[in-house]
């Protein structure tokens, strides 16, 4: 029998995962379960993008009944999201396509974000998540064709706090490229006063020992990487003093095959 690779969120506990650069040869494939071994049907895992131009591509399917799962295109790397679960990214070695994926439960991870006040407050800036960006240092502002961007300082430094806003953005999917260059990393779900998951906040350390975070739903973003712990301690200030301007519809399940 073939052996399967059981992949979990172990980097919790501090157990990094290795990334892998090659493309796999062969699609992946596997099983998805909870903690205590049951089949979880209907998670939604993506891929990286097999196809760049033009459109870009990139593949997205359903865990079936069993919680198996077949992609038709070689991805480097899984995303599995079901909001009943933590949400988990895998990279996938090229010599062992065949996967089985243990989901952690998300009530430990969840992270609720309050509703802005109507209240006058400080000036905010973004879409769906509003921050207050600091006064006591330089900031950048930049406009392109539909989004803006607010590029925060570390006091002093050249180290940068960046929040991204857009009706295109697409920002709740982490920068896969932060956790390749990672020796650990966690990801949780970003909840709304109702319970609905409307984004995902993930933190990790980098091989050169830096800080990063991503902390984004489909219109904002706010992202950091290569910091110290000083400078990663001033931006989560402005970040975790984030709220949520109005209700949001959660997206994340949406069109993948059955």
């Amino acid at each position: 029998m073939r052996r399967i690779r059981v992949l979990s969120l172990f980097v919790l506990s501090g157990v990094s995962l290795t990334a892998q650069q090659a493309t796999p040869p062969q699609p992946a494939h596997g099983v998805v379960q909870s903690a205590d071994g049951t089949p979880v049907a209907g998670a939604i895992i993506s891929g990286d993008f097999w196809k760049s131009c033009c459109p870009a591509e990139k593949e997205l399917v359903k865990t079936a009944s069993d919680g198996s799962f077949a992609f038709t295109h070689p991805t480097s790397y899984l995303r599995v999201s079901d909001d009943r679960f933590q949400p988990i990214t895998i990279f996938v070695p090229p010599d062992d396509t065949e996967v089985r994926v243990i989901l952690a439960d998300a009530k430990k991870t969840n992270e609720r974000i309050r509703t802005c006040s109507p209240k006058k407050r400080p000036k905010r800036v973004g879409n769906w998540f509003r921050f207050v960006l600091p006064p006591d240092t330089k900031i950048k502002r930049v406009l392109d064709t539909d989004t803006i961007s607010y590029y925060v300082n570390f006091p002093k430094s050249d180290f940068r706090l960046h929040i991204w806003s857009g009706p295109t953005l697409g920002g709740e999917e982490v920068d896969e490229r932060l956790m390749r260059d990672s020796l650990g990393f966690t990801e949780r779900w970003i909840r709304s006063r109702d319970g609905s998951a409307v984004g995902i906040d993930a933190t990790g350390i980098s091989k050169d020992r830096k800080s990063w975070r991503w902390f984004g739903t489909l219109q904002d973003v706010a992202t950091y990487s290569g910091v110290t712990d000083t400078t990663a301690q001033y931006f989560d200030e402005v970040i975790d003093g984030a709220c949520l301007s109005l209700p949001i519809t959660p997206t994340h399940q949406d069109s993948a095959k059955p």
